[in-house]
């Protein structure tokens, strides 16, 4: 069990070395400084913004409701509601584990993102009274501890009450210690983002291995494999060596909100590649500087094909509870699950031969 977790976690990084290497870049006139201008402005920023601030949101609530030994249902659903927030936001900078974002115990999304959680762990941490968080044990906080801590039990009642008195004194400190943990966590990314990494990141517009269009093609990819391969494969059984689905292996397994995530992880990666922002702007992106090399018009139209059979395919999905769903009829997520195998050629290998890019990492995807 520690194994899978530990796979999990490492795998939101996914590996180090490079499994492609082009000859250098396409000779074309896009102006990369532009669209590094704008995906920082208009994507990166805007959602670590609003990350930090659903985290902020989270620990004053926490700081307001755990002040006092008893914990109604009332305040349990304000906590819960505060941390689905978190969570749902938290998608859309799943594809930015670079610069600010590279930490001590690894990245942003390593650290706050690691799941399944360790509730052995997380049990453990709470009778010891250890709220440190300063280790390698990632699944034991972030996201993943806020899922199992505030939905966890079999009713509200029955987690208002692990809560309350003496005896949920260290669990309300664990509580209100990963969710400063996570503020501090993103507030410190959000911040540097805005004071002097953008300019760092616009002023590298190469596209060699250090460049940020490397870096921004080579996090997109770690981010699609993550959520195709362990937000999706893993549970469905789909991995090499499994011999059976794990549907207890998906992200926020008690909250219910798996599939959501995955819809809005999806669509975070679909906008980076586009440039098709939520409110209808359309801003410079990886399909416009492809439609500016020779062939890249043909692999934009199969992208988009693709990722509109995507679409299609997660609508059909009509059981929101993920678990369940993979547990008694999981035939419409292996087909999801199949359809997003399709594309990672499109962004990945084709991708990066047209427009010059080495892919910086090894997944084991096969494309």
């Amino acid at each position: 069990m520690r194994r899978a977790r530990f796979v999990i976690g490492v795998a939101i990084v996914l590996l180090t070395t490079s499994c492609a290497d082009n000859s250098g870049p396409v000779d074309s006139n896009f102006d990369r400084t532009g669209m590094l201008t704008a995906i920082a402005d208009r994507i990166i920023i805007p959602s670590y913004d609003s990350a930090s601030t659903a985290a902020a949101d989270l620990a004053t609530t926490c700081q307001g409701a755990l002040g006092d030994q008893t914990l109604d249902v009332a305040e349990l659903i304000k906590l819960r509601e505060a941390a689905r927030m978190l969570m749902r936001r938290t998608q859309h900078i799943a594809s930015f584990n670079f610069g600010p974002a590279e930490g001590d115990f690894g990245t942003l999304m390593q650290e706050i993102g690691t799941f399944p959680c360790d509730t052995a762990g997380v049990a453990s941490r709470i009778a010891s009274a250890d709220t440190s968080l300063t280790d390698f044990r990632r699944d034991t906080r972030g996201l993943a501890a806020l899922d199992y801590l505030l939905w966890g039990s079999e009713s509200d009642q029955q987690t208002a009450a692990l809560f309350s008195g003496m005896q949920g004194t260290s669990r309300r400190a664990y509580l209100l210690a990963v969710a400063i943990r996570l503020r501090a966590e993103l507030t410190t990314v959000s911040s540097q983002w805005k004071s002097t990494y953008r300019s760092t990141f616009i002023s590298r517009s190469g596209t060699d291995a250090g460049s940020s269009v490397s870096l921004l093609f080579n996090e997109l990819n770690k981010s699609f494999e993550l959520l195709k391969n362990f937000k999706l494969g893993l549970p469905l059984g789909l991995r090499a060596g499994q011999t059976s689905a794990e549907p207890t292996k998906i992200e926020a397994y008690y909250s219910g909100l798996s599939y959501e995530l995955v819809g809005l992880h999806f669509r975070s990666i679909k906008e980076i590649w586009s440039g098709r922002l939520s409110d209808g702007t359309v801003i410079p992106s990886f399909r416009e500087y492809l439609l500016a090399v020779v062939n890249g018009p043909r692999l934009v139209e199969d992208t988009e094909a693709q990722l509109a059979r995507i679409d299609a395919a997660y609508a059909t999905v009509s059981q929101s509870n993920m678990g369940e769903l993979i547990r008694s009829n999981p035939q419409a997520l292996v087909a999801l699950h199949t359809e997003l195998q399709k594309l990672t050629r499109f962004i990945k290998s084709e991708m990066s031969s047209l427009l010059g890019i080495s892919i910086t990492y090894s997944s084991g995807d096969g494309d």
